[in-house]
C-alpha cells in the first residue's frame, strides 16, 4: 500500500503537469487570439482604408497614371509607383486633409517629371495659405526676394531658420515634394513649397499652419524673428522687390505671364527662349512660333560666324533648359516689334521675320 504522502505527491506532480499543459495551451490561445486580433485590426484597416475617399481619391490617379504616364511604362518605375500607391494606402485614412493633399503630391513627385503635379500654391480646390514673402535660394542660403509693404525691412534677408528648424533642414524636409526632374528645375520650385504654410506643417516644420515663425539675418547684419500669419494663395499680393530700383529682372525672371517669349543676347551671340505654358497662342500655332525662332537662330549664326548659342528657360519645365530644338518662344506680336528693333542690335532680323508673317 502506498504511502498517503506519496500519494499525494504524486496527485501534485500530476496537477502540475495538468497545469503546465493547460498554460502551454493557454499561452497558444494567447497567441492566436492576440494573431486574430492583429489580422482583424489590420482587414479592419484595410476595410478602413478602402471606403475612405483620399483613398478612392488615390486608385482614381493611379488608374489614370498607370493608362497614360510614359514613365509608368517602364517595369521598374510602375513597381515603385505601385509600392508607394500600396504604403500611402495605409496612411491617407489618419492624415488630416492638408496632410493628405501633401502626401499625394509626394507620391506624384516621384515621377520626377516637371510636367507632373499637384500645383500646391496655385490649385484653388487646395486651398492652401502662403506666407507673404518670395524666396530664392541661391548658393550662399535662402534668400528674401520680395516682400508686402508691410514687411519691406525683410527684404534681402538671408533665412536662417523656419519654426524650429535650420533653414537647411526645412528644405531636406521638403525634398519628397519636389516633381523636377533635373536639379536647376527643383531649385525653382522649391521656394514656391517653402511658403506654404499647410505643406511646412504637414512636413514637420512647423506645429501649426496659423503662424510661421522664421529667424532671418537682415542686411545690416542683424538678426530677428518674426511670426507671419499666413494669407490665402487665391490672394492677389502687391510686390515689393529686393532688386535695387532701375536694375530690370534677370530674363529668367521677365514675361512670365507670356505664353513664350525670346530675345537674342547680342553680346554673347546668343538667342534667349522661355517657355511658360506648352500650348498655341490665340494666333499662332507652337509649330509656327518655333519657325520663326528658328529663322533667327540660324541668321544670327551665320552673322556670328557660327557663334550662336540657344538657351531655353521653361516655367515648371527644367528639362528644356539647352533644347532649343523642342521650345518655342513668345509671340512676336505687332506692339512687340518696333520695342525690339530698338533694343537689340539685331532688332532688324526680327522686324524681318515679323514681315514675313505678315505676309502669310
Amino acid at each position: 500500500m502506498s504511502h498517503p504522502n506519496l500519494r499525494v505527491g504524486a496527485a501534485e506532480r500530476g496537477d502540475r503537469q495538468c497545469l503546465g499543459h493547460l498554460g502551454a495551451v493557454v499561452a497558444i490561445a494567447a497567441v492566436a487570439c492576440a494573431a486574430a486580433r492583429a489580422d482583424a485590426q489590420a482587414a479592419s484597416a484595410n476595410f478602413a482604408a478602402q471606403r475612405n475617399p483620399w483613398v478612392e481619391d488615390l486608385d482614381a490617379l493611379a488608374e489614370t497614371f498607370r493608362a497614360h504616364h510614359p514613365k509608368l511604362a517602364i517595369a521598374e518605375e510602375l513597381a515603385r509607383f505601385d509600392a508607394g500607391v500600396e504604403a500611402l494606402k495605409l496612411r491617407l485614412p489618419a492624415l488630416p486633409r492638408a496632410g493628405a493633399i501633401v502626401a499625394i503630391a509626394s507620391l506624384v513627385a516621384t515621377l520626377h517629371d516637371g510636367h507632373t503635379q499637384l500645383p500646391l500654391p496655385s490649385d484653388p480646390a487646395a486651398s492652401f495659405h502662403r506666407i507673404p514673402l518670395s524666396l530664392y535660394l541661391f548658393d550662399d542660403g535662402l534668400f528674401v526676394r520680395r516682400a508686402t509693404e508691410t514687411d519691406r525691412a525683410l527684404l534681402g534677408a538671408r533665412i536662417l531658420a523656419i519654426g524650429e528648424l535650420a533653414a537647411e533642414d526645412a528644405i531636406s524636409r521638403l525634398q519628397p515634394l519636389l516633381h523636377g526632374d533635373n536639379e536647376i528645375s527643383n531649385q525653382d520650385i522649391l521656394p514656391t513649397r517653402l511658403v506654404l504654410a499647410e505643406v511646412l506643417q504637414a512636413e514637420g516644420v512647423i506645429p501649426s499652419a496659423g503662424e510661421v515663425r522664421l529667424r532671418l539675418a537682415l542686411r545690416d547684419g542683424t538678426v530677428r524673428v518674426v511670426r507671419l500669419s499666413p494669407r490665402a494663395t487665391s490672394e492677389r499680393l502687391q510686390w515689393v522687390d529686393a532688386r535695387a530700383p532701375g536694375i530690370p529682372p534677370p530674363l529668367y525672371q521677365q514675361h512670365r505671364d507670356e505664353t513664350w517669349w525670346f530675345t537674342d543676347v547680342s553680346e554673347l551671340h546668343a538667342v534667349y527662349a522661355q517657355v511658360n505654358s506648352l500650348e498655341n497662342a490665340a494666333d499662332e500655332s507652337f509649330d509656327a512660333f518655333c519657325g520663326h525662332l528658328f529663322v533667327i537662330i540660324g541668321r544670327l549664326t551665320f552673322s556670328a560666324a557660327g557663334q550662336s548659342h540657344c538657351g531655353a528657360r521653361a516655367a515648371d519645365a527644367g528639362h528644356l533648359r539647352g533644347r532649343a530644338d523642342r521650345c518655342t518662344c513668345e509671340s512676336l506680336r505687332r506692339n512687340r516689334a518696333p520695342r525690339a528693333a530698338q533694343e537689340r542690335p539685331h532688332g532688324a532680323l526680327l522686324d524681318e521675320v515679323l514681315a514675313e508673317r505678315q505676309t502669310r
